[in-house]
């Protein structure tokens, strides 16, 4: 085992078994991926295929436990799918379907944008920031 000096053995160990296939593949994306994310979540599949605990890929990669876990838990699902984040993820948006309400309130307030702030509160209940309606504009 490739333990340092951590605890590994309080917590059952658990390793994922690659393919060949599977080796070369997520080596790939753990080098050459544009997506942070995946690359992270490549170098992790291999460390624990390496059988380094889960306590030591925590200190290498500096991710929770619980997100080992998971991802350890949605390959043997889901695969090559685990490795990129879910859309839908993030902060919602909360101006959407208002872009023509706000472009005409621009126009009416020659582009104040407290005044446009404080029409959307009054009239839509939706509350931002003046950076998050900037935001909105350069969009």
């Amino acid at each position: 085992m490739h333990s340092s000096g951590s605890f590994c053995f309080l917590y059952t160990m658990r390793y994922i078994k690659l393919t060949e296939e599977e080796i070369i593949e997520l080596t790939k994306r753990s080098e050459n991926s544009d997506n942070k994310v995946e690359r992270k979540r490549s170098n992790c599949l291999l460390l624990s295929h390496k059988q380094y605990c889960i306590n030591d890929i925590i200190g290498i990669l500096g991710i929770s436990r619980r997100s080992v876990e998971r991802l350890l838990n949605s390959w043997e699902v889901d695969k090559y799918d685990s490795l990129r984040i879910k859309s839908g993820r993030g902060a919602k948006f909360k101006l959407r379907n208002l872009e023509e309400v706000v472009h005409s309130q621009l126009q009416d307030h020659n582009r104040n944008l407290t005044n446009v702030l404080d029409y959307l509160k009054e009239h839509h209940k939706v509350i931002v920031s003046k950076d998050t309606l900037k935001r909105f504009l350069k969009r």
